[in-house]
Order: C-alpha cells, then sequence, then structure tokens
C-alpha cells in the first residue's frame, strides 16, 4: 500500500486515511494533511480573482491595441497585492512537495515557510517556472502569448512582483504601479504556478475539461476546442505544452 499522491513511494511512514468528498483516500503521514492546492481550493480561489477580474474588465477593458494597459488605479493595486499574496501561498504549499525533499536545507524553508523570500523561491522554482515546455501562457483577451517568470533569477524578480512589493509597503509613493498591465501579469503567473504545482493536476482534469494531461507529463487547457464563442469569455488564459506560434495565434 503506497501513498495516493502521484509518484509518492512512501509505505513506511504509516498510511492515513483522508476522506475527501466522500471518498477514502490513502496517505503517508506526510501527506495525511493535503495541500490546499490538491483539493482545488487554490485554484478556486483563482478562479475567484480571475471573475473579479473580468468584471473590471467590463469597465476597462483589455484590447489588442493594449492602449489600457498603462492604466493604474487604487482598486487595480489592491488586487494585485492580493494575486501575489495567492502567488507566495501556493510556493509555501509547494515546499512541502515530495520531489523537493533532496533540496538542500529545504526541512529549513518548511519549518517556517513564512521567512522564504522570493530570492529562495527563485532558487526553488525559477528552473521549473522557466521551462520552455511550460513557460508561455496565452492571454486571450490581447491574444498574445506571455512568460509570466521570463528571466527570473535571485535577485531579479518578475517586474510585476516589484511593483505588488512595492505597494504593499507604501501604496500611496507607489500607486501608478498598480496598473492594468502588472495585474493582467500577476495573474498570468498565478495560472501558471497553479498549472505547474504536481498536486493541482488530479483537480484540474477531475472538475475542468479544457485541462487535460499531455505526452510530457504535463497539463494543457485550450479553451477553443470545447466552449462556444460566448463561454470561453470566462476565461483569460489558456496553456499548451511547449511554444509555437499557431498556438499564440488561436483565436
Amino acid at each position: 500500500m503506497t501513498c495516493h499522491i502521484f509518484g509518492c513511494t512512501n509505505d513506511f511512514l504509516g498510511i492515513y486515511d483522508v476522506n475527501f468528498e466522500g471518498q477514502r483516500y490513502e496517505h503517508c503521514s506526510a501527506h495525511s494533511d493535503k495541500s490546499f492546492v490538491w483539493s482545488g481550493e487554490a485554484f478556486e480561489y483563482y478562479r475567484l480573482l480571475e471573475g473579479e477580474f473580468l468584471r473590471t474588465n467590463q469597465v476597462l477593458p483589455l484590447t489588442p491595441g493594449q492602449e489600457t494597459l498603462p492604466v493604474h488605479s487604487r482598486p487595480l493595486a489592491e488586487m494585485l497585492v492580493r494575486v501575489c499574496g495567492q502567488i507566495e501561498l501556493v510556493f509555501r504549499d509547494w515546499l512541502n512537495h515530495y520531489q523537493l525533499d533532496s533540496v538542500t536545507d529545504i526541512d529549513r524553508f518548511r519549518s517556517d515557510n513564512s521567512r522564504v523570500t522570493i530570492d529562495d523561491y527563485a532558487d526553488l522554482f525559477a528552473s521549473k517556472l522557466n521551462d520552455q515546455n511550460y513557460s508561455t501562457v496565452k492571454i486571450r483577451p490581447l491574444a498574445i502569448c506571455y512568460e509570466p517568470f521570463k528571466n527570473w533569477t535571485k535577485g531579479a524578480p518578475p517586474k510585476w512582483w516589484s511593483a505588488h512589493n512595492r505597494i504593499k509597503h507604501n501604496g500611496y509613493l507607489h500607486r501608478n504601479l498598480g496598473t492594468l498591465e502588472n495585474l493582467i501579469h500577476s495573474l498570468a503567473g498565478l495560472f501558471l504556478i497553479n498549472c505547474r504545482h504536481p498536486n493541482a493536476h488530479n483537480y484540474l482534469q477531475k472538475y475542468y475539461l479544457p485541462f487535460q494531461p499531455d505526452k510530457q507529463g504535463g497539463i494543457t487547457r485550450t479553451i477553443e476546442k470545447y466552449f462556444s464563442p460566448l463561454h470561453e469569455r470566462e476565461y483569460l488564459f489558456s496553456i499548451k505544452a511547449g511554444f509555437s506560434t499557431t498556438f499564440c495565434g488561436e483565436p
């Protein structure tokens, strides 16, 4: 008997039963308290933020010409801070995944994850989020592809992350950084890490039809195959394994 978490082979820590939606799952003690990513709570909160953005978009639309991207406001700045706060929570959850067990000093990060910095996350996750097969999302209203974590290294976080940090610590002074552009880019980052987190795949495939596994062990979401033009407006982003100009040029 082994742990239900995909890829975990722990069978010597003791198996704990976990009930989720009336079903019985078996987990080792390391995974007995399931992550909020595994349960789907993280993605549902992303969907809440995405829906809030789409309602804002009715007043301040994204256009292919990108004329509105420099617009800034207090509500946009406030939402940017919330999106980046959620990104940090997903990173903290990811710290506990068994694939990181061999990372030097991982126990130090796990024991007090409130002290982990964006530079620490860069060391741990930048290579995963910049994987050429899974680094790009399509911002569908703008009909462009974007890499939220492109060139992310220790000491050089994404532009939208730096903007959120400045707003968080001195919002009045840096209120002009609460732009539509920084917000849509941060949402793209939150969407991407929800797709890349290994514990998210089970939930996404079970409850969101457009998400499907691909041959490279990742996950793909293409909207156009499943929904009418009206329904597909509910979704800001698509993701597909590998970067392709065909994908970026899809309607």
